[in-house]
């Protein structure tokens, strides 16, 4: 399942794409208004809506970057599954060997003996790290021709060293073998990890600087009251009214747009005609 923070980054670039393209022919009829007047003899006033469209490729491309990283890291984290459920097998064989080994030895010497003679006390673990230790000290035991029998011996059976030996060693491998494989694809999960982690950041700050930049756009062009649109506040209460309208009708919300007017609100007369003077900063009014 997409993690929850890019899902909502992602209603949150729909949210900020929303407003752009809302809003752009009155942003561009404020700038053109406002900066108008100092266009001199041969200068240009050229368009805005080049640059809007380069904001929306930036935006997109991050967004893009971000989802795709996070469609990675939950493929490997999906990969992963198998080779969890393989070691965690090869571990209970091993485990399982291990307590018929040493219920062996304790009927042939007895349990002091035979934990002397393992070299291995207390529970056998099933943990796949500490069943893989513990294996490997028996096998040791079992191999080494320096260590011999305990001389002491409950049954006149001979014990069958060589056969615990056979038994456990491809069980020992074969743990070793998922061990080795779980840990590669832990390294791959930390480096998809990163790596979303890293389109997450670039995202959060282009993100970040395109609201900003159209906030300021805004505030230029005398509409302030479109500036508070853009501010990150209002694009997560935006971001968040779509997604909760998208879960009540099962529907989703276009761009991520939450119920809003669907015209540019024009700014309040001022008393005796004419439009009022944007809001200074801070004034609330």
């Amino acid at each position: 399942m997409p993690s929850t923070p890019v899902v909502r980054r992602q209603r949150l670039a729909n949210a900020l794409r929303t407003s752009l393209l809302r809003h752009e022919e009155a942003l561009q009829e404020g700038l053109r208004e406002r900066l108008g007047p100092l266009v001199g003899e041969g200068e240009v006033l050229d368009s805005f809506h080049r640059i809007h469209e380069f904001f929306l490729k930036l935006l997109a491309a991050r967004e893009e970057a971000m989802v795709t990283a996070d469609e990675e890291h939950l493929a490997e984290k999906m990969d992963d599954r198998n080779p969890r459920r393989l070691r965690r097998e090869a571990a209970d064989e091993v485990h399982d060997i291990l307590v018929g080994i040493r219920r062996a030895a304790n009927g042939h010497f007895g349990t002091e003996a035979a934990t002397e003679f393992l070299n291995i006390e207390g529970r056998t673990s099933r943990d796949p790290v500490i069943a893989y230790r513990q294996g490997t000290r028996v096998m040791e035991r079992l191999r080494s021709t320096e260590l011999a029998l305990p001389a002491s011996s409950l049954t006149d059976e001979t014990p069958d060293r060589e056969g615990w030996a056979a038994r456990l060693e491809p069980a020992l491998a074969a743990l070793q073998n998922a061990l080795d494989t779980v840990g590669q694809e832990e390294r791959e999960f930390a480096l998809t990890q990163a790596a979303k982690e890293i389109a997450v950041d670039d995202y959060d700050q282009d993100s970040g600087a395109l609201a900003r930049i159209l906030e300021g756009y805004m505030i230029l062009a005398g509409r302030r009251d479109l500036s508070e649109e853009v501010r990150p506040g209002r694009l997560r209460r935006r971001a968040q009214a779509a997604a909760e309208a998208e879960e009540e009708t099962g529907e989703e919300s276009p761009e991520g747009e939450a119920p809003a007017q669907t015209e540019s609100p024009e700014p309040p007369p001022a008393a005796g005609g004419g439009s009022a003077p944007p809001r200074r900063p801070g004034t609330g009014s």
